[in-house]
Formats: structure tokens, sequence, C-alpha cells
């Protein structure tokens, strides 16, 4: 019979070595009898035990990639489908839960086949029961898989483990884990037995299992409990102290829902974190744009200011000049130069009878006054200005009426304004 454990945990130890090392890259976190239990993978590709832990430890470990979950929070089914065809399983799996109740709308829960037989199939379902304790939310992209598919086990047997403070039943056939079932005590007590002993009638009459070879006690027994169990099933039971850690091959992914929240929350929280970076990096490359735009504007204006200081005196040399030109700029504009006018306006004056006695010239505006014999004399005379063509390019106004004075003479006036003449406004504008 030793030599039959012996061989059991040789093979496990085996078949955690790869053929070929690995990186030691998985860490996994399961339940053990009292504590939690970190494995850690090695170089070789082969676990080891780091350490157990306590409820107050658990909470700190991040890094995990695999989390066993106690069998207190999953429950195991077998269902026997008559279907050949693996893609119509998870329907008739749903239905077969739903209609005992199983499922609700947001019930996490994922399967396996177990064997096929002909023309059926046997499948294994685990339902996660609510929420994980907060002790293993985890918030990093690990794996969860239900505990008693992380620990070895022997074929066709029946085993019984502590975990966490309660029983834990499992059964297994030639090559796998077939079911497996928390119990609702603390102690092997009669009870205990009795539906243990339930549970293995429902796996032979179910044809989980081909039959019951041996019954192996994981952990600590005392005397009295390896005899209950012998006296219950009529099998000496094996004991094996050692745990044997065999992880699956592919985990069956029982995220739980707050597990999902999380990681939802989380992966929201590192989209809006990316945009608020986004929108900052954006901002300061604005503000660095302003920054340099200001920076070498001022430089220019630097320049420009000190070109301009340096040109400053030769311009204001030239501005005197420019005042220098305006002022004989009407002396040299024949339409403005007062000679030239009054020798075209005198060029109009009739031999007797009007005489001029203002010429006045302001800037583009002319002024002329006289005195006549008579009226008539005046408003010809003015009537010849406005017709003259050595005088087209002013534009008179209309004339007042001629004043008779108290010397039998007439005073007249006329004012116009000279087109085309340099002014200083004209300039400036």
């Amino acid at each position: 019979m030793p030599s039959r454990i012996n061989q059991f945990i040789s093979d496990a130890k085996q078949s955690l070595t790869p053929k070929a090392p690995i990186s030691a890259n998985q860490r996994w976190l399961v339940p053990g009898d009292k504590t939690w239990i970190l494995w850690q993978q090695t170089a070789s590709g082969c676990f080891e035990l780091l350490k157990s832990l306590t409820g107050d430890e658990v909470d700190p470990i991040l890094d995990v990639t695999h989390v066993g979950l106690p069998a207190s929070l999953v429950i195991c089914q077998l269902f026997w489908l008559e279907t050949s065809d693996e893609k119509a399983v998870p329907d008739m799996l749903r239905l077969q839960c739903e209609r005992r109740r199983l499922l609700q709308q947001d019930t996490v829960w994922t399967h396996r086949i177990v064997r096929h037989e002909g023309t059926r199939v046997l499948a294994l379902v685990l339902i996660l029961q609510g929420d994980v304790p907060h002790a293993i939310e985890v918030e990093t992209s690990a794996c969860f898989e239900a505990m008693p598919r992380c620990l070895a086990q022997p074929s066709r047997t029946l085993s019984l483990r502590r975990s966490l403070g309660t029983i834990c039943v499992a059964l297994s056939d030639d090559s796998d884990l077939v079911y497996f079932q928390c119990l609702p005590h603390a102690t092997l007590s009669a009870s205990c037995l009795r539906d243990v002993n339930a549970t293995i009638l429902v796996a032979m009459a179910q044809k989980w299992m081909p039959s019951l070879d041996s019954v192996t006690l994981f952990g600590e027994w005392n005397s009295e409990e390896i005899a209950s169990v012998e006296a219950a099933f009529g099998i000496k039971p094996e004991i094996v102290s050692a745990v044997v850690f065999s992880p699956p091959a592919i985990a069956m992914q029982l995220i739980p829902g707050n597990i999902r929240r999380q990681r939802v929350l989380s992966k929201r929280r590192r989209k809006i974190r990316s945009v608020a970076l986004a929108l900052g990096a954006i901002y300061a490359l604005f503000v660095t744009a302003q920054i340099f735009t200001f920076l070498l504007t001022s430089l220019r204006n630097d320049r420009l200011e000190t070109r301009l200081n340096a040109i400053m005196p030769e311009v204001e040399g030239m501005q005197n000049t420019a005042r220098l030109l305006d002022s004989v700029n009407p002396a040299i504009d024949s339409k403005t130069y007062p000679l030239e006018l009054i020798y075209r306006i005198s060029a109009l004056l009739p031999e007797k009878g009007i005489r001029l006695t203002q010429l006045e010239i302001i800037e583009d505006k002319i002024a002329i006054r006289g005195e006549s014999t008579t009226a008539r004399e005046a408003f010809d005379f003015i009537d010849a200005l406005e017709r003259a063509d050595t005088l087209n390019y002013i534009r008179w106004d209309e004339a007042p009426q001629p004043i008779p004075l108290p010397n039998d003479t007439t005073r007249f006036s006329i004012q116009g304004t000279i087109e085309g003449a340099y002014h200083e406004d004209s300039e400036q504008s």
C-alpha cells in the first residue's frame, strides 16, 4: 500500500516538470488546510512552495498569475448529454442548469467535457457562488480555477482533505478529477461520513466513475478519524500528508463578478488616465509653442528696435528736409503759385471799371475781393473767371451778391477750390 502512495507522489512530481525548461512566470495562490499557500514556478518549470499566508497577508499579494478558489465557493455538477457535437454542449448545459435554478442572470460558470461514451458525453460544470472574499480580490489579469483541480488526485479514488477549515470530498476516474464537493463539516463526524457515502452512491448510480478502488486522506488526520473512514467504507484509507500541487494545463477561467467589475473599472481608469495625459501633453505642447512664439517675437522686436534706433538720426534728418520741401511746395506748383495766379487773373481784368483789392491763397483755397464802378461790371468779371480756360482747374463757389458802397462803387468777392493742388493734409493722407 505505501508503495502505491509513493508511486502516486513520484508521478505527480514528475508531471510538474516539463520536458524543456521554461521561464519562472507562474505564481499560484491556493487555499490550504487552514491558510493560503503561495506556489512559485521555478526556472526549471517545477513548482515549489513559496510560503503560507494568513488572511491578513493575502491582500497585498497582487502579482499572482493564478488563483485557486476554495471549493466552498464553487458548485460542481456533472451531466450526461445525448450528443456528440461539442458545440451544442454549452447551450444544453445552460438549459440543464436553469431547470435546476443553478444559474442567475450574472452567474459565472464554465464547463469541460470529462468523457466521451458512444453518442453521449459527460460534461462537468463549475458554477461560482457570488463574489469572492476581499482577501483574494486580485486586480491583475490572474486566471481563476477551482482549488480541487489544482491538487494531484490518484485514479479511481475517493479523496478527503481539509480546505480552510471545511471538508472537501473529490472523486477521480482513470485520468482526471471527476467531481468535488465542499461539505459543511469541520470534522469527519458521522453526519459528514453519511454525506460522503451519499456522494459515492450518486457517482456510482450516474456512472461518473467506473469503480472505487481506494480512499485517500490528504493532510493531517488523527487515528480516530482514520478508523471512522475505514469503518464507513470498508476500505483502509491511504494517508498522504504532503501537499502535492498539480495545476491543470488549462485553467477553466472562473473569473468572479467583482473581479470582472474591478478590471473594467481599472481599464476605464487607465483609459481616462491616458486621455488626461494626452490632453496634458497637448496643452503643454501648446504652452511651449506659445512661449517659443512669444520669445521669438520679442527677439524680433528687439532687433527691429535696435535697427530703428540706429537709423533714427537719418530719419529725423529726412523729416527736416521733407518739412522744408513742404514749405516750398505751393511756390513750385503752378496751380498755387501766387504770381502765376495773379498773372492769369489780371489778364481777365477789363481796361477800366474794376480793381482787385485782395487775393488770398491758403493751401488749395483761393479768395478774390475787389471793387467795381457798377454791379454789372462785377458780375461780368466773375463770369469771366468762371469761364476762363486758364483757370479751369479752380472750382468756384457761388459768388455772393455785390455790395454797393457809399462812394458810388460796388464791392464783390468770390471763393473757390484749386483742384489737384498740393496741400499738407493730402500729403499726410
